[in-house]
């Protein structure tokens, strides 16, 4: 079901379907070390991504990034903050979460880029 009301979002978003690499960012003085993984992006934009994984990560939960855009050699690291956590909908045998995520660190270079990425795919799109 689509949202209705009046659009709250800074920036522009794509549906979009590639993948990330990602890991739980470590806390200050941890020294506990979190292995990337692998998510596919659902959705983009230059203030956050949202993106399945197979496991229940909490509202607050680091995240480092290392999104690979398809006009960009160098991966885009950056670093997100969950917001919020949709269930896995079992009852349609999806086993995935749903992960929204904003950006907290992200430099200005790194985010015209996505910016442009958005652009041109919704440019393509019409």
């Amino acid at each position: 079901m689509e949202y209705a009301g009046r659009e709250r979002r800074l920036y522009k978003r794509i549906r979009h379907q590639f993948m990330t690499r990602f890991r739980i960012y470590p806390q200050r003085g941890s020294k506990e070390s979190h292995k990337w993984d692998i998510a596919t992006i659902r959705n983009l934009s230059a203030g956050g991504l949202f993106f399945n994984y197979d496991k229940n990560l909490a509202a607050g939960t680091l995240i480092e990034f290392k999104i690979t855009l398809p006009f960009i050699i160098e991966p885009t690291h950056c670093l997100g903050m969950v917001c919020r956590t949709e269930p896995a909908d079992k009852s349609s045998g999806n086993k995935l979460y749903k992960i929204a995520t904003y950006f907290i660190e992200l430099d200005d270079e790194k985010k015209e880029a996505i910016t442009m990425h958005v652009e041109r795919h919704q440019s393509q799109k019409r």
